[in-house]
Parts: structure tokens; sequence; C-alpha cells
């Protein structure tokens, strides 16, 4: 249910996407914990982008997070918050 809602969501911002990016994230931070992330960014129009990312943590089970931000494939400012655990990022 919760994917569904996503999806009817993020459905209006895909259809207007100028291209898509995919791709895979390793991080790994202080204190100890590390995660490994699948991740795509839709560009838009309007030099505007649309950035999430969901995979596995250690040492939590899970985490994603989603960002939005202004840029292109070269380069890009991204605002976002991640889910889990919880924090902002620039």
């Amino acid at each position: 249910m919760k994917k569904l809602l996503l999806t009817l969501l993020f459905l209006p911002i895909m259809v207007c996407a100028q291209n898509t990016t995919n791709y895979k994230e390793i991080n790994i931070g202080f204190p100890p914990g590390a995660s490994f992330l699948w991740g795509q960014t839709i560009y838009f129009n309007n030099n505007t982008l649309l950035d999430y990312q969901g995979g596995i943590a250690f040492p939590s089970i899970g985490t994603a997070k989603v960002g939005y931000g202004i840029g292109d494939d070269n380069f890009a400012a991204v605002l976002g918050v991640r889910l889990f655990p919880v924090l902002t990022y620039i």
C-alpha cells in the first residue's frame, strides 16, 4: 500500500521529467555505520531535479532518502531528508 501511495505521489513528477539517471551508492560513516543504496535522479525541463534512494544499512536494517534541488547532469545542489535514521542533508 505504501508503494502505491508513493507511486501516485511521484507519478505527476515523473511524467514531466526530461531524463533520469539510475545509480548505486556506498556510504561509510562515523560513528560506525554503512549503507548500500539504489537511487534514481529525475531531471526536469525547468532545471530542477528529484533524487531518491533506498537500500540496506548497518546497524539499522534499511534506509532511504529523498531530495529536491536545482542543477543538471554536470552540477546540482540538493536539499533532502534521510528517512531512517532521520536527518537532513545538502
